[in-house]
């Protein structure tokens, strides 16, 4: 038996793959411990795993790193402060497993935007670590964030020497030092590619089925029956950065003659009205409402890709930051959907892309992907399999 320390942060597309897996590792005999944003200690204890916050509590900000090339030079002020907080977390996860873990049997695995956390870990306590990408974007932004921590390789160097680590000169050399790399999604999604810096084991979707399928109230099953599919309009788990993401979708929607869906928890990224053509809800289980769906327009998460491929249904993606554009683009290069950048988030342009994805031959290619065979049961068993502690 092994104890497993898994580390994750974002949001509930970030979580749920990790509590998927946490489960699995569980029903294998292992300890096992998820470390992730405090405000998911309720979800994940449900599932009688044991959680710890990934912050001290004294924190109130949340970490990330900005690498991107055009705002390099603008971040550099703030890489002080957030290297600090990343070597805090270093400290408090070290602490925390050094007094209830036994190191011959801890294996460390983390998602990929911990990976200075983790692989530092790691490092320190000479343990097995694996990082997991939930999607392609993850890897391709690696050489970007070598970039950044070589601009920046005096600062983390001076806390690496704190920690009695030795300094890196080659963070593109460092960053290829996982035991494990694996990707949580379908060769058919993004194989690996030339340009990546090392190949990945692609074992498909995860997500949490038990929490997104489920009754759907009475109203909403009376709303589905009564006229063609509707409009679906959704930020998944996360609020808008950008404003006009709600309002332009609505009204495309009103534009083009569709009822609509809303879910989000976010009250204040709504528009203060909703037309009686639209019907709010703060959740809903996606499992179960995609498939009788005409259309969604999402953000762009990965989660809430995948579970739109398997429904079968188009997307128009309205993607900025993070992962979304590239996940945007991949499912319009698939023919099953439309990707808008913000400067295109207006209703007229909205509406537009609406009506491409609502033709015959784009609903014929959304159910011939949604053909393709998706098992996250042995998605998450492949994982479990990869970073077997046996197979070191």
């Amino acid at each position: 038996m092994s104890n497993f320390i898994l580390l994750t942060q974002g949001t509930g597309g970030d979580l749920y793959p990790f509590i998927q897996i946490s489960n699995q590792l569980k029903a294998r005999g292992h300890k096992v411990t998820l470390i992730a944003d405090p405000q998911f200690e309720e979800v994940v204890e449900r599932y009688g795993i044991n959680f710890v916050s990934l912050y001290i509590p004294s924190q109130v900000e949340k970490l990330g790193v900005s690498i991107s090339k055009e705002k390099m030079s603008e971040t550099r002020a703030f890489n002080r402060a957030e290297m600090f907080r990343h070597f805090q977390m270093v400290i408090k996860i070290c602490s925390y497993i050094h007094a209830r873990c036994d190191h011959k049997e801890t294996v460390l695995i983390g998602h990929e935007n911990l990976s200075i956390v983790s692989q530092t870990i790691a490092e320190i306590l000479k343990l097995p670590y694996g990082v997991i990408f939930p999607s392609p974007y993850f890897v391709m932004r690696l050489p970007m964030y070598g970039e950044a921590f070589s601009i920046d390789a005096n600062i983390i160097n001076q806390y690496r020497d704190q920690l009695n680590l030795p300094p890196v000169n080659d963070w593109i050399s460092w960053l290829k030092t996982a035991k494990w790399k694996i990707g949580l999604w379908p060769e058919w999604f993004a194989s690996n590619e030339t340009a990546w810096i090392f190949e990945l084991s692609l074992v498909g979707f995860i997500w949490n089925q038990e929490f997104e399928t489920g009754e759907m109230p009475k109203d909403v099953e009376e709303f589905l029956d009564d006229g063609e599919p509707p409009v679906l309009i959704t930020h998944g788990t996360s609020e808008p950065l950008k404003g006009g993401f709600f309002s332009a979708s609505i009204e495309a929607c009103k534009i083009t003659g569709r009822r609509v869906i809303v879910v989000s928890p976010y009250d204040k990224a709504l528009p203060p009205y909703l037309p009686n053509s639209v019907k709010r809800y703060k959740y809903l289980p996606f499992a179960s409402l995609l498939p009788r769906l005409g259309t969604i327009v999402h953000h762009g998460g990965i989660g809430t890709v995948n579970q739109s491929l398997i429904a079968g249904i188009p997307q128009l993606i309205l993607a900025h930051g993070f992962d979304r554009p590239d996940n945007g683009y991949r499912v319009k290069c698939l023919g099953i959907g439309e990707c808008l950048p913000p400067n295109s988030w207006r209703p007229d342009m909205v509406a537009a892309a609406l009506r491409r994805l609502m033709t015959f031959e784009v609903q014929e290619r959304c159910r011939e992907i949604s053909l393709r065979p998706v098992n996250v049961t042995e998605s998450v068993a492949a994982v479990c399999e990869i970073i077997d502690p046996t197979q070191i």
